[in-house]
């Protein structure tokens, strides 16, 4: 099987750059006074980061391997991008606090 060479657009680059903040933002959880990071707090970062990683992962192998560069996937990449903005901007190292700005929206957390 022949691979096909593509160009990457602008706009896909911009999708990997709010992957860049969302990253960069996640280091707040392990944000320690001490000198260790504390080995539950670790773990919490490991399975955030696998969530955001994955996400960029399945929409960049997609996008890659049988994109088309049509409106429909760049409509899918915005939305993908808001929901990550969303996500990255509800990150806290306070897991309580970001599940109630995630999930339930409500103000008493």
């Amino acid at each position: 099987m022949k691979i096909k060479e593509k160009s990457v657009g602008l706009i896909e680059l911009f999708y990997d750059l709010i992957y860049v903040y969302a990253v960069s933002n996640l280091t707040e959880i392990i944000d320690h006074e001490g000198k260790y990071i504390p080995l539950g707090v670790f773990f919490e970062y490991l399975i955030a980061s696998f969530v955001i990683v994955q996400a960029w992962l399945y929409l960049t192998n997609y996008i890659n391997r049988f994109g088309y560069s049509t409106w429909q996937e760049y409509f899918l990449i915005g939305v993908n991008m808001i929901g990550t903005l969303y996500m990255t901007n509800s990150i806290n190292a306070d897991w309580t606090k970001m599940y109630c700005r995630l999930i339930c929206r409500c103000t008493s957390c």
